[in-house]
């Protein structure tokens, strides 16, 4: 009723100016009355999706709101807990972020709903630098996948395939990709069924240990089972594109994009695919439609803009590029430390912008975390190049081949910018997203 009061009390005041708003401003008090109304209709699970939709589209202050709202109706209700725990995370919000989640695992102490907010509050405690509570957050969740795995070998086929992929996205986020690896076929075993599973698979065999040939044929059983399974064609895209296999990667991030114009990272692997081609202009408009789809998460597809308004020699709006994608960028190298592609998309960027003692460091640590990245290495060799430690960058660019990169093309180097006159022996990179 206090909303509904002060509305018509401003309304009151303003109808004071005079007859001929009268009607317009009925309408508008009407409308304010009606929402007011619609508001307190809306129950708090209501509230919980709307914040979920909004969460989902990047607005997460407006999904903390919703969020609240939820709780304000229903105070024991876990789920909008939870939500307000990930609004708080996307924001942040570390400290919040991890007692919303606290109170979420009180309400609800099923292995899988706890264990995913144990897992995330290792992720967080990480981020803050708490190391010994991280690591006690990140034990308890895979106790409670492990509970789940022996309470679910006598049920359903499904509920077992979904602790063992619980236990080996834990183990992904660790670090222990062998054993990722081995809880990800567990979890297809025990559901041939689940194209995720083995899309997971392929997802660690390319991104964290550079086995690319490998990840193709988990990708190509996981399209198997679901040939419209988006994040694995993404997969397959990347992993050719890693191996040199331009054309083939563009097949499958078009058969992605048929399915949902909307996603954003095949957009951006697209544009990665033409770009190396030489195909500058074209990768740029599929990098604009990456940022388009999610301006949230931009960071990938501006570097990528960058690289190829480089080669076309824009250079004023290649650094711009750059310097747009690395506003925000130490944040996600705090929510990521183990992601070998964000330090290897912060070196291009770095590069680009000529910082490249710096450029340097982030591909280092790149192969630090993959020795298998093979575009790390390429990276690694253009910017030793463009240091003059030439006998180096050989090296580098040697072990980008041995890898089983292929290269037949000479083009312009991103962050040549007017420095350089010289057209590198060396195909450019792929910005990678997470």
């Amino acid at each position: 009723m206090k909303g509904k009061t002060g509305s018509l009390a401003a309304l009151g005041g303003l109808m004071k100016s005079g007859a001929g708003t009268r009607s317009s401003l009925i309408l508008i008090a009407l409308a304010v009355l009606c929402s007011c109304t619609l508001a307190q209709d809306l129950t708090a699970e209501d509230w919980f999706n709307r914040g979920q939709k909004l969460q989902n589209n990047g607005s997460y202050l407006e999904a903390l709101d919703a969020f609240n709202e939820s709780i304000e109706l229903n105070r024991s209700y876990a789920f909008a807990w939870g939500g307000k725990g990930y609004a708080l995370y996307n924001m942040g919000r570390y400290e919040e972020a991890i007692a919303a989640w606290d109170r979420a695992i009180e309400l609800e102490p099923d292995e899988f709903y706890s264990g995913s907010k144990w897992e995330m509050k290792g992720k967080a405690l990480e981020i803050l630098g708490r190391n010994d509570e991280s690591a006690r957050a990140y034990e308890r969740a895979l106790e409670l996948a492990d509970e789940a795995i022996t309470k679910y070998k006598t049920s359903t086929d499904l509920n077992l395939s979904a602790a063992w992929g619980f236990k080996g996205q834990l183990l992904d986020d660790q670090g222990m990709y062998e054993e990722a690896i081995e809880a990800m076929a567990k979890s297809s075993k025990a559901n041939p069924e689940d194209a995720f599973a083995w899309e997971a698979v392929g997802n660690i065999l390319a991104d964290r240990l550079g086995r690319y040939n490998d990840s193709i044929e988990a990708y190509n059983r996981s399209l198997e089972i679901d040939p419209k399974n988006m994040g694995a064609l993404r997969g397959e895209g990347y992993a050719l594109a890693s191996l040199g296999r331009y054309d083939e990667a563009i097949s499958y991030y078009n058969r992605a994009l048929e399915i949902d114009p909307q996603f954003a990272r095949a957009w951006q692997g697209l544009g990665d695919a033409l770009r190396n081609l030489g195909m500058y202009n074209e990768s740029i408009q599929a990098y604009d439609r990456a940022i388009t789809e999610m301006p949230q998460q931009s960071e990938y597809a501006l570097i990528g803009k960058g690289m190829a308004l480089d080669s076309l020699g824009r250079y004023d709006e290649a650094k711009k590029a750059y310097e747009d994608s690395l506003m925000n960028y130490d944040k996600i190298t705090r929510r990521n430390p183990r992601n070998a592609q964000v330090m290897y998309n912060q070196g291009n960027a770095l590069r680009g912008l000529q910082r490249h003692s710096e450029s340097l460091q982030a591909y280092d640590r790149a192969i630090d975390l993959n020795p298998a990245y093979i575009d790390a290495w390429r990276g690694k060799a253009l910017v030793l190049r463009a240091l003059g430690r030439n006998a180096e960058a050989e090296v580098a660019s040697a072990k980008a081949m041995d890898l089983g990169y292929s290269s037949s093309m000479a083009i312009a180097v991103a962050g040549s910018g007017s420095f350089v006159t010289e057209r590198v022996e060396i195909v450019q990179e792929a910005t990678h997203d997470q």
